[in-house]
């Protein structure tokens, strides 16, 4: 429902510390910052299974 997917993106929001980011296009983001969006989406539809390569490649040390 759309009530779940709002509920899910709020929870990654808060999970990668970028809850401030909401509105913004995905252009306008940093490389490390798109990383972790392709995560949360990659996360959201629960995989049992998740391969990544390379998933931090980009991420500044205090990501």
């Amino acid at each position: 429902s759309k009530e779940e997917v709002r509920d899910a993106v709020e929870y990654y929001l808060n999970l990668f510390e970028m809850e401030g980011r909401r509105d913004e296009l995905i252009g306008s983001l940093s490389r490390g910052m798109v990383q972790k969006v392709l995560i949360s989406a990659a996360l959201m539809v629960k995989p049992k299974v998740l391969i990544m390569d390379e998933p931090m490649a980009g991420m500044d040390p205090e990501a």
